[in-house]
């Protein structure tokens, strides 16, 4: 994570386990839900993940706390991540991952 991205408070995250157009409209509308974050812009789709763009007024470990009081994400371990050639994102610029959990 560089300087200028940490001041900017722009993250991307990964949210997995997205498997419909209903899951991603409930995906969405949790993200607008968290109101430290500004803008929420879809990065790419791929298979059962999104990938977002969060601009935010707080640092990403807020994110991340106001995120995990949200009931359908699971924090996934930065470890899990992996290169994902076709979209042009490496482990290194995924902020956060999250898995989209079942209703």
């Amino acid at each position: 994570m560089t300087l200028e991205k940490e001041q900017s408070n722009q993250w991307l995250i990964r949210v997995d386990g997205v498997h419909s157009l209903q899951e991603f409209t409930r995906l969405t509308q949790s993200l607008r839900a968290v109101p430290a974050l500004d803008t929420i812009r879809l990065h790419s789709v791929v298979q059962a993940s999104c990938y977002y763009y969060l601009d935010a007024v707080a640092p990403l470990q807020q994110i991340q706390a106001l995120l995990e009081l949200n009931e359908s994400l699971e924090l996934q371990p930065q470890a899990e991540l992996v290169f994902l050639d076709n979209v042009g994102l490496s482990i290194n610029e995924v902020d956060l991952h999250y898995v989209l959990r079942k209703r």
